[in-house]
């Protein structure tokens, strides 16, 4: 090949054979100065990286070539216009790294060398992916009517941050907890709570999935086991130990008095109960009984029975009732401290608020002024507006001269206090009341009393229950027959009311009120206010009584005694204690047990049908191990689900060697 020059060092011919060669290397190779690149070929390059990748190496010289066989290095590049790129060491490669958070298409170019004088560029076009989310299955377990929180997880290989979308389960609901989700390094989780439906237990699930902004993962499956609820000691502490008590040297007046009086709320989560016991909160130095919540879903305990600021009583507090939802909880107390002015030297009616902290008291005049007497035993309101209770005080209302304890109801929201222990003309009464109980409304109160003037025919010399109507004024006799007839016996104990004041349970030593009573033993009673169903309550001949103290084949209780009625919210079901041996199958304790007296066991709605009732012994073990010592004093929930009572039973539950009384709520099979 010869090139000549001319002198002015321009090309005067070249052969032909070179310049096909030039057109050769023009061919596909990008090169824009043949003569000073001679030999060396650049080769455009299309690679894909990761989403915030960083410093990833592109050898982008592996398909570039110098004819003449020189070793090409990298010299330049050009800046990409979503990243950074840069030459490599020794120029052996490329570098490039894209913007935070980009994804789609760059580019740039690249200058190589042969170290003779020889270069070439080439386009190097980068396509930034995105890389999905994944999201992890995974499997939890919870129990009956308790909620837990859930922790969802994903992660992201491009280091985004994580939002989740999840769908509903079908028995059971969820709630997010904030923040929605936190990342480290990709690693994502969210936290959400699960609520199982009410009184469900089985199987469960929810899907969800994870995104990084741009795109979904797979869906991930949360599976969740709902076991199903079983017996369970509620007075414990924060680690779930067992309540100790003082200590006592008299184990006839103290063993026994660790934790009692349990009030259920209307779903069975939380339970209100007096205990002695120091250890269930934190703090606990005043020697005192005091009012404890227990809150089944937390499983944790609070002290109710303390001053706005958190002070501790300063005497004894006792005989819980705690509202629908478990926000309020009224209660008895000989505390001087838990409000201002507290100068009566008597037990009085407080109410503290569980959502705010504030203690009230309420067996007050409705002017404020405190009893001159003492107050006991209350009874609250579906909406904790309405607080029932039983008082030896005169001055509460005007014309108190009877000399007898009294019925009265203090309405939070209008601050006045009435009493109810009166006739149907607002005449007070003969003799003494006490134990109230009040509808869900606030409506009716019933309430044992020995006076025979709070309605006409009064003549059987003995307690009687009635129900009083805040609108009307009404009074009316619960403790009778279904044709009317009157109790031959005492009525006596705490009454229990349906939650629409339709239904009333009471105890009673009556032979009759229903045919056939002939055990010699006192037994449960379920009067029906509006038999025919037509919404007017006590229309004469429309009203009916019914034993409901008997076993599931209708035979009524023998070796013993029943007491301590509570009934649902719909009078369906009703739990008592009995001494009764033959109320259930394998009662060979020789102990008092808790029931629970299905009316509806077909459920069709009917009350109280022959071969359609059924009763249920509670006060046993998850094995059915029956208990070594006696229960006591049950309230059950509105829907009947739970019963919560008292035992000094050491069978019920494992680990139970406090030789005292607890608190134990059963599920009703």
């Amino acid at each position: 090949m010869v090139v000549s020059i001319d002198s002015h060092s321009r090309p005067l011919s070249i052969s032909t054979s070179f310049l096909f060669f030039l057109f050769l290397l023009s061919l596909g190779c990008g090169q824009t100065d043949p003569l000073s690149s001679i030999g060396v070929v650049a080769v455009n390059d299309s690679v894909t990286v990761a989403k915030n990748s960083t410093s990833n190496v592109i050898n982008v010289l592996a398909n570039d070539t110098d004819l003449e066989g020189n070793p090409l290095t990298v010299t330049a590049v050009t800046a990409p216009t979503s990243g950074t790129a840069a030459v490599g060491v020794g120029g052996a490669n490329v570098t490039y790294t894209p913007s935070a958070n980009f994804t789609g298409t760059d580019s740039f170019t690249y200058t190589i060398s042969d170290g003779s004088g020889g270069t070439a560029t080439a386009t190097v076009v980068v396509t930034v992916g995105n890389t999905a989310p994944t999201a992890s299955n995974q499997s939890v377990t919870t129990a009956e009517d308790t909620a837990m929180v859930i922790a969802l997880s994903g992660s992201d290989s491009n280091g985004d941050p994580l939002t989740f979308t999840v769908t509903s389960p079908t028995q059971g609901s969820l709630d997010t907890l904030t923040p929605p989700a936190t990342c480290n390094a990709g690693n994502c989780t969210a936290q959400v709570i699960y609520t199982p439906s009410l009184h469900y237990n089985g199987s469960d699930s929810f899907t969800f999935k994870a995104n990084d902004g741009l795109v979904d993962s797979t869906v991930a499956t949360v599976s969740i086991t709902v076991t199903p609820a079983t017996i369970e000691r509620v007075n414990v502490d924060p680690i779930g130990a067992q309540a100790q008590g003082p200590p006592c040297s008299d184990p006839f007046t103290c063993s026994s008095v660790a934790s009692y009086s349990p009030s259920i709320s209307s779903t069975g989560r939380y339970v209100a109960y007096s205990s002695f016991d120091t250890t269930l909160v934190a703090g606990d130095t005043n020697d005192a009984q005091d009012v404890f919540v227990r809150d089944r879903q937390t499983n944790t305990t609070s002290r109710v029975s303390v001053a706005s600021d958190g002070t501790e009583a300063d005497d004894n507090s006792d005989r819980p009732a705690i509202s629908a939802d478990g926000r309020y909880v009224a209660f008895m107390s000989n505390a001087t401290n838990l409000v201002t002015g507290d100068t009566n030297l008597a037990s009085d009616i407080f109410v503290y608020d569980r959502q705010t902290g504030v203690a009230t008291r309420v067996s007050i005049v409705s002017d404020g002024t405190e009893a001159n007497g003492g107050s006991y035993y209350p009874a609250i309101s579906a909406d904790g507006r309405y607080v029932a209770f039983m008082s030896n005080a005169t001055n509460l209302v005007t014309g108190d001269t009877n000399l007898a304890s009294d019925i009265f109801v203090h309405d939070r929201q209008t601050n006045t206090t009435t009493r109810v222990s009166v006739d149907s003309t607002d005449t007070q009464a003969n003799g003494s009341s006490a134990f109230p109980t009040i509808s869900s409304d606030g409506r009716y109160v019933a309430f044992r009393s020995y006076a025979s003037n709070l309605i006409t025919g009064d003549t059987n010399s003995t307690s009687d229950i009635f129900v009083h109507n805040l609108q009307t004024g009404i009074t009316v006799r619960m403790s009778i027959a279904s044709d009317g007839t009157e109790g031959n016996n005492l009525s006596y104990g705490t009454p229990s009311m349906s939650a629409d004041g339709r239904y009333v349970a009471f105890e009673s030593d009556a032979t009759n009120l229903v045919a056939g009573d002939t055990n010699g033993a006192s037994d449960i009673f379920v009067h029906d206010r509006d038999m025919d169903g037509d919404g007017v309550y006590d229309e004469a001949g429309a009203v009916s009584t019914t034993r409901v103290s008997v076993a599931s084949d209708g035979a009524a209780a023998s070796g013993g005694s029943s007491f301590s009625a509570s009934i649902s919210g719909d009078g369906r079901y009703v739990a008592f204690m009995s001494i009764a041996i033959n109320l259930v199958a394998g009662d060979t304790n020789g102990f008092s047990d808790i029931f629970v007296h299905d009316r509806d066991a077909d459920g069709n709605g009917i009350f109280d049908e022959s071969g359609a009732i059924s009763t249920t012994r509670v006060s046993v073990a998850s094995d059915g191990t029956e208990a070594d010592d006696n229960s006591r004093l049950p309230s059950i929930n509105a829907d009947g689900r739970y019963a919560a009572f008292e035992s000094d039973a050491s069978t019920l539950v494992t680990g139970d060697t406090n030789t005292r009384s607890d608190i134990f709520v059963d599920p009703v099979p």
